[in-house]
């Protein structure tokens, strides 16, 4: 397993981009589950709860995903659902 390439380059095969689609990256994404032991217990014993830990992207925001794919592919032409 190589350096993650980031969310875009991961998954190009499952997105609506091209081998010619530009691609806009920080290498955000691949953020890590945290276990919330405390929490589970609280909502139910022998729960296995885990949580996103999104603070763990590259500059430290929860907003990357969203904020990341709109320039990613965008420009004359292209359309987009956000």
């Amino acid at each position: 397993m190589g350096a993650w390439r980031g969310v875009i380059e991961e998954y190009r095969a499952y997105l609506p981009v091209s081998a010619s689609t530009p691609v806009v990256s920080l290498g955000e994404g691949n953020t890590p589950l945290v276990r919330a032991a405390r929490l589970a217990e609280a909502i139910a014993p022998r729960l296995d709860l885990y949580l996103k830990f999104e603070g763990a992207n590259p500059t430290g925001s929860f907003k990357e995903p969203r904020r990341r794919r709109p320039p990613t592919g965008a420009g004359p032409g292209s359309r987009s659902s956000y």
